[in-house]
């Protein structure tokens, strides 16, 4: 009796995924796509109560790779270029006072590099301590509905949160950096991010079911279908955060609108060779509160480590504060998408990838 390997490695995928969140009360829904074209796998899974495959989600960090693609693509334009010095772009008044390092103003040293690969120095508004007063975490939790614009962001960030070292001395991962790229885009393209992600990547690559989240109204998505997002018990979805996020992370899209994006990337469509090259050009330095993680122009690469993590598991994409993530896999080709939908699980989430991993190099 001959046995449909593809229908065996898909059903095994599905089961995992199934288990791992059934085993988790925490997780009220997961997505997981897993494509190889080697094996002939596509799979588009969910979990959850009134969830379905094709459910729009927030992506959060892994937004930022959107916001290093519309770079790109400007470089390769000659729009910008990556040693560009960012107050060149912006004028001193948005971002002098962001960098002030042991008594020395270093905001005029700070390049395109240095945002996209957080190597500037900046603090991170979302998750560093205040020099004073509320967290920004705090302020968003006690009124959840107010928003903050970018550019209250980063005069906030100037008054409470302390950069770190001068800028291409070190790595802090930071929010506000990507803010400050939102608004360079903005300058440069003379239009608003929403409109610069429908028109360059969206439009072009087909994600119907893609959309910037923003306070404008907008007829691509019903709104009312965005999945569930929890903290602790409170479903956050409608929270501010959410488009507050921006340059960073604001945006609303499904798995497979997802693929199509990564897939784009990777075969050289929405940007060129050189460009992913840059991208996936990683630092030497490294973070405590990333470790075994190396980062590059917007796109995170999870490195092997000795007896514990094994060089045919690394792969690149990157993850979010939500549990979501997208990655690529180059020993076996393959793409991996989803998210739990919920913050401080990306742990979690990613041991949902490497089961569904684990489960393609068995049988290559």
């Amino acid at each position: 009796m001959e046995v449909n390997m593809e229908n065996t490695l898909s059903s095994r995928i599905r089961d995992r995924f199934i288990c791992s969140v059934e085993k988790n009360p925490q997780i009220k829904n997961a997505f997981l796509l897993v494509d190889n074209d080697v094996l002939d796998i596509h799979v588009n899974a969910c979990y959850g109560l009134n969830s379905s495959a094709d459910q729009p989600y927030y992506i959060a960090s892994i937004g930022k790779v959107f916001t290093s693609v519309i770079i790109g693509q400007m470089v390769e334009k000659n729009l910008i270029g990556y040693e560009d010095k960012v107050m060149d772009i912006l004028g001193s008044s948005i971002v002098d006072g962001l960098h002030t390092y042991k008594g020395i103003n270093f905001v005029g040293e700070i390049t395109i590099r240095h945002l996209l690969n957080h190597t500037s120095g900046i603090g991170d508004y979302f998750s560093d301590k205040p020099i004073q007063g509320k967290s920004m975490l705090q302020m968003i939790l006690e009124f959840p509905y107010k928003h903050y614009s970018p550019l209250d962001i980063i005069e906030w960030s100037k008054k409470n949160i302390k950069p770190r070292f001068k800028p291409g001395k070190g790595f802090h991962y930071s929010d506000t950096g990507y803010h400050l790229l939102g608004l360079v885009i903005e300058k440069i393209l003379n239009m608003p991010l929403a409109e610069v992600m429908e028109k360059n990547i969206f439009s072009p690559l087909h994600m119907k079911n893609t959309v910037f989240a923003s306070y404008e109204k907008q007829t691509k998505i019903d709104e009312g279908t965005i999945c569930d997002v929890y903290w602790g018990e409170n479903n956050v979805k409608d929270y501010s955060i959410f488009k507050d996020d921006y340059a960073g992370g604001g945006i609303i899209t499904t798995s497979s609108d997802l693929l199509l994006f990564f897939k784009a990337i990777i075969h050289h469509q929405i940007v060129g060779e050189s460009t992913l090259k840059q991208m996936t050009t990683w630092s030497t330095y490294s973070s405590v509160k990333l470790i075994g993680i190396a980062y590059g122009l917007g796109l995170m690469y999870l490195k092997s480590t000795p007896l514990l993590f094994p060089e045919k598991f690394s792969s690149f994409g990157h993850i979010g504060s939500i549990g979501s993530f997208m990655f690529y896999n180059p020993t076996t080709k393959t793409y991996l998408i989803g998210s739990v939908n919920r913050f401080q699980y990306h742990r979690k989430s990613m041991n949902i990838m490497f089961k569904a991993l684990k489960v393609i190099m068995k049988a290559q």
